[in-house]
């Protein structure tokens, strides 16, 4: 499998942002790969868009851009 450049963006839905274009970007230029027979771990801190990235791998959600 092979990801390049990933992005994914929501629309800003709190603070000072609310209801403007801004958007709020929790997956910034990834390239990703894995070949056939590994093993991979994804770890990171709270809100740092693991989740949004394994829904990415799982066609769960569709990328906004790559």
């Amino acid at each position: 499998m092979i990801c390049e450049n990933i992005w994914k963006w929501y629309p800003a839905r709190t603070g000072e942002h609310f209801g403007s274009d801004e958007k709020l970007k929790v997956l910034k230029g990834i390239d990703f790969s894995i070949s056939n027979g590994d093993f991979v771990g994804i770890l990171g801190a709270s809100g740092v868009g693991k989740s949004s990235f394994l829904h990415l791998l799982g066609l769960i959600d569709t990328p906004s851009r790559g």
